[in-house]
Parts: C-alpha cells; sequence; structure tokens
C-alpha cells in the first residue's frame, strides 16, 4: 500500500481517507481507536464528532433522511453534535434516497452556516419538478472546539 502525505493531498482525497476509516467501525470502536491516539471522540443523536488537541474539530452525520412532499426543494436545520467554537466549513453530498430520481444525482444539496450549534441545508431537485419521497445525504462540518 502506498504512503498518502496528508499535508500535501488534495480535499478529495483527504475526505475519501476520512470515510474509508470511518466506515463500518461501531461507536465504541471508533472511540477506543480515537482515545488511544489522544483525540476525543463521541456521538449523539445529532451525529459523531472529534476533537483534535490542536482545537481542531470536525462533525458529520451519514446517511441523514429528509422528507419532501409534493414539491422541488426542502430546507431542514441540522444541530451539531457539539458547538464549535468559530464558524465551520460544511461539506455536503447527496447519497441516495428512496427512488431513482435521488440516486441518479438529480438533486443539490446546499448548505448555509447559521450558528455554532447548527446549520440550515436545502435539497433541490435540478429540474424543479414536484415531487415526494425522502431524500439522504451525508455532511461533514470542520472547524474549531476552542
Amino acid at each position: 500500500m502506498a504512503e498518502i502525505d496528508l499535508t500535501t493531498a488534495n480535499e478529495a482525497t483527504r475526505m475519501a481517507i476520512l470515510a474509508t476509516l470511518f466506515d463500518g467501525l461501531s461507536n465504541s470502536q471508533m472511540q477506543d481507536v480515537w482515545e488511544s491516539m489522544g483525540f476525543e471522540y463521541g456521538s449523539n443523536a445529532n451525529g459523531d464528532y472529534l476533537k483534535l488537541g490542536i482545537g481542531i474539530m470536525a462533525c458529520w452525520q451519514r446517511n441523514k433522511d429528509v422528507a419532501i412532499s409534493a414539491a422541488s426543494s426542502v430546507q431542514t436545520t441540522i444541530d451539531y453534535p457539539v458547538a464549535f467554537a468559530t464558524a465551520p466549513t460544511i461539506l455536503t453530498v447527496g447519497n441516495g434516497g428512496n427512488s431513482l430520481i435521488n440516486d441518479s444525482g438529480r438533486f443539490l444539496v446546499t448548505p448555509r452556516h447559521s450558528s455554532l450549534s447548527q446549520f440550515t441545508v436545502r435539497l433541490r431537485h435540478i429540474d424543479g419538478s414536484s415531487i415526494t419521497e425522502t431524500l439522504r445525504f451525508d455532511w461533514l462540518a470542520i472547524g474549531t472546539w476552542f
């Protein structure tokens, strides 16, 4: 396996590594791994978080479902599992739903910073048609905790 220098890797590579590390681990396994390295890991109903000793914090949630009913877009508020000290950078990606419409990438997922404890996200059907279904997306926010 080739080594990857995370200080020079592009954002997509870093995100892929992060997703690979977290995929399939239970919350208790993740907590054990991170705490053994001196990091604080936790989770609650709002998602997971990881605090690094240098003040950086990442919060995330996979497979967040949002219902859309007879509309072309829907907006919802997402609470972070832990509040940030400064406004974080928020990344979102659609990852499916209950129909082929969402699975084929015909939705935009747009986050907007609201406060240090939450953000809003709008899921929008690209062609503007009205639908009823459950949309699913993942989010990741990176900021500071002190």
